[in-house]
């Protein structure tokens, strides 16, 4: 008799019977966990599904798929419950003008969304469920499935530049099971919104999957894998973990930068959404000089960097740092002599205003 089971899938606590999907050993597993853990499936009934798919392949060796992805960005007004679906179909015996329908399969994902990890999951379950020793001919319309499938399962490529792939796990799994069950697989490029009856199909299903619970790859079953990066309890980070991380510091390094006092000036004049922030950026590390490394180069950089903190030395810097020097604590602006010379007042000054738009008309070609 099966112990009872806990069927809430997102958190699976200490000490109590749960039951998970090994893809690399092809079996159900029960047993209690030894560790409060969160359960990266959560849709069971898909993984079942595709238990049942198996059942039906046993007694056969060669395949053809059409497999296809779906991505799109997230709209609150939509009743779509993820971003990405795929699906896959297998015609062997089908036929597009008679007969029953093919069987198909389709499930759906949420985690670092991409057209390209729908697209490499919709293969990914197409390996799982076919039998071992089969011969496996997939179409698909993604180009660049194809291309990191022959860098991944080529055996000169090392661990280290796998783990540099986009959505890493499930091709690691892809490649582990390819090995294990002696599969032989074969990628065709079809194009995309061809009016090709099966690639259509696949596509429709893909768009449907979206309505799902999505899931997600379990990262503790695969083999080698010492540890894997967990994100927020939510998901594994299937990425290259520095460029992940870089990411993250990024967004922190910016979240700062708004938060700078010395720039709520700019910020109360101009909305954050007509600030040209990758121009900004540019601006900020372009390099003047053919040198690497050169005094000019320092003090261009040192300026840039003065002036996007409005730190420059202006009056109102000057007073501040040379109370003694400065006791009346006023500067006036040499260029107009009207207002306090300060930083803010460096951008709006009556008298710059000819020099700056006549800047900005000799590259307003690069703007």
């Amino acid at each position: 008799m099966s112990p009872p089971l806990r069927k809430a899938y997102k958190h699976r606590p200490k000490n109590e019977w749960t039951i998970s999907w090994d893809p690399v050993h092809q079996c159900e597993l029960y047993g209690k966990t030894i560790e409060q853990q969160n359960d990266l499936y959560r849709n069971r009934d898909l993984i079942i599904q595709l238990l049942e798919l198996g059942k039906q392949f046993l007694s056969r060796k060669n395949f053809t798929f059409y497999t296809d992805g779906s991505f799109t960005p997230i709209d609150v007004n939509s009743s779509t419950q993820t971003q990405m679906g795929f699906a896959w179909i297998e015609i062997t015996d089908a036929s597009p003008d008679s007969g029953p329908p093919p069987p198909s399969y389709k499930g759906a994902l949420s985690f670092n969304p991409s057209s390209t990890k729908a697209e490499v999951y919709a293969l990914l379950t197409t390996i799982i469920v076919v039998p071992d020793d089969s011969e496996l001919d997939v179409y698909t319309d993604s180009l660049n499935v194809i291309h990191t499938f022959h860098t991944v399962t080529n055996k000169l490529t090392s661990i280290r530049r796998s783990l540099k792939c986009n959505n890493h796990l499930a091709w690691r799994l892809i490649d582990t099971l390819i090995t294990k069950k002696s599969l032989i697989v074969r990628l065709h490029k079809v194009k995309a919104h061809s009016n090709n009856f099966w690639n259509d199909m696949a596509d429709n299903l893909a768009n449907s999957a979206r309505q799902l619970t999505p899931y997600e790859i379990n990262p503790t079953t695969l083999p080698g894998s010492l540890m894997t990066s967990i994100w927020a309890s939510i998901a594994p980070i299937d990425r290259d973990i520095r460029k992940f991380c870089h990411n993250l510091t990024d967004v922190y390094t910016f979240n700062q930068f708004l938060g700078n006092s010395s720039l709520l000036p700019i910020f109360d004049r101009f909305p954050l959404s007509s600030i040209h922030w990758p121009l900004t950026r540019e601006w900020l590390h372009f390099n003047s000089t053919s040198d690497v490394c050169s005094n000019i180069k320092s003090s261009h950089y040192a300026f840039r960097l003065k002036a996007l903190n409005h730190i420059l030395p202006c009056g109102d810097v000057l007073t501040k740092h040379y109370p003694n020097l400065y006791p009346n604590n006023y500067i006036p602006c040499p260029v107009c002599d009207t207002h306090q010379d300060t930083n803010e007042h460096l951008g709006i000054c009556p008298n710059l205003f000819p020099v700056i738009n006549n800047t900005l008309m000799e590259h307003k070609d690069l703007l």
